[in-house]
């Protein structure tokens, strides 16, 4: 049967009149939710369009402030790592000078680090990189603490993905689905990019896992680490982005060496990577170090331990996948300039690449995959199935809209 094409035209007209509408209610919708959560403020998080309905998910914004005055208060009282004491915070309605929300901290006196480690000219992409000249004596002084941070941090195990929360009962526990930059500019920009393409519905079960959670956090090379002038860290702030994450994240080797992390780097970047992978020899040197060092003065010891496992990622290419996965703005430039390579050879031009990723063999573990997420999808259903029949509380629907539960990281590249 012929489509009507006069028929679909009009239809396609009404539906972009009706996104471009809907990108223009974020306010009116968070007002309404507000309007049953006591006034309090919130943003649009999330948009999805099903067979019938627009769901649009909120995110009431004390929750970003609260898990940073959690995360930094859990630091300080079970970790020797320097942060500020959190005197206070509180929502919008609560700050005099009608801004938005705060929280206030004791004063910490040092420079950035980043500014003290980078360049005097930006490259030629305007961005900061590492000064060439800098000794290796005191790269190897910020390594040493910041290697003692991350082994201290390693320690601290959660069994959730997640952001801290801090309960009445002054215990911790993962209170939400993980706050990060990637994820929160992607909801800032949820309602703009759904003008631009066609309704779309996700799906979304998050794995059980049996790996342990850590603390992953990129402490070094950025604005948030202040340091003295002989380097020493004085305090480490901006904890907004923190939360527990998969150890896996834990041993993948730090982004920061060269400052500029290697997401962002140039399509032909051998001489970079080179230039890092010397500066990651040194890390991961005093790393192993601080590791005897730690076992001399506890008598523990951790079988595989970071520096063994840092290694092992680097040398078998995981770290790309981790930097891929971490940082979904740039999984493009890192598939094509490391991973496609890696997985299917070099590549010559499009048409041998599609003949390779075509072959049987290629795909011989698709269909166990498949059955694998049906199953999952199955769960899923189930699990919904029996959330609906609860009826709806303060915390359902979490669920139900397909948000992970999952874990500690903080991963924002702005603050060099």
């Amino acid at each position: 049967m012929d489509f009507d094409d006069l028929v679909l035209s009009r239809h396609d007209n009404d539906r972009l009149a009706w996104n471009q509408k809907l990108s223009l209610v974020g306010p009116a919708v968070c007002q309404l939710a507000s309007k049953f959560r006591d006034n309090r403020q919130c943003y649009v998080a999330d948009l999805k369009c099903g067979s019938f309905n627009f769901c649009i998910k909120v995110m009431f914004a004390e929750q970003k402030v609260r898990a940073e005055a959690a995360t930094m208060r859990y630091i300080r009282e079970k970790t020797d790592i320097p942060v500020p004491t959190v005197i206070a915070y509180g929502m919008a309605d609560n700050n005099p000078s009608g801004l938005d929300l705060f929280l206030i901290t004791t004063f910490v006196k040092g420079m950035l680090l980043g500014e003290m480690l980078k360049a005097d000219s930006l490259d030629e992409q305007g961005d900061k990189v590492l000064r060439s000249d800098i000794p290796d004596s005191i790269l190897e002084v910020v390594y040493r603490q910041i290697a003692d941070i991350t082994l201290e941090l390693s320690e601290h195990d959660f069994d959730q993905i997640g952001s801290l929360s801090l309960n009445v009962d002054d215990t911790w526990s993962i209170g939400s689905g993980p706050l990060t930059l990637n994820s929160n500019e992607l909801a800032r920009n949820t309602l703009l990019a759904i003008c631009s393409g066609p309704p779309f519905l996700v799906s979304c079960h998050g794995d059980t896992t049996k790996a342990p959670l850590n603390f992953s956090v990129t402490i070094s090379g950025r604005g948030t680490n202040l340091v003295d002038d002989s380097f020493k860290i004085t305090g480490i702030i901006d904890w907004e982005w923190c939360y527990a994450a998969p150890f896996q994240f834990t041993y993948s080797p730090p982004r920061w060496l060269l400052l500029k992390e290697p997401a962002y780097w140039n399509y032909n970047s051998d001489d970079l990577l080179g230039t890092y992978l010397s500066k990651l020899e040194i890390f991961i040197r005093i790393l192993e170090e601080q590791e005897h060092h730690r076992h001399a003065v506890s008598g523990k010891n951790a079988d595989p331990n970071l520096s063994s496992l840092m290694r092992r990622s680097i040398a078998d290419n995981t770290f790309w996948f981790h930097e891929a996965a971490r940082d979904s703005f740039a999984l493009d430039r890192i598939y094509w300039s490391r991973l496609d390579s890696f997985c299917y050879g070099p590549i010559r031009d499009q048409d041998e690449r599609s003949d390779i990723v075509c072959q049987a063999d290629v795909h011989k573990g698709l269909n166990a995959f498949i059955e694998q997420k049906m199953e999952h999808l199955r769960q899923y259903k189930l699990e919904l199935g029996a959330e609906e029949e609860c009826g709806v509380g303060d915390d359902a629907g979490d669920h139900a809209n397909g948000s992970d539960q999952a874990g500690f990281l903080t991963d924002d590249p702005s603050y060099f």
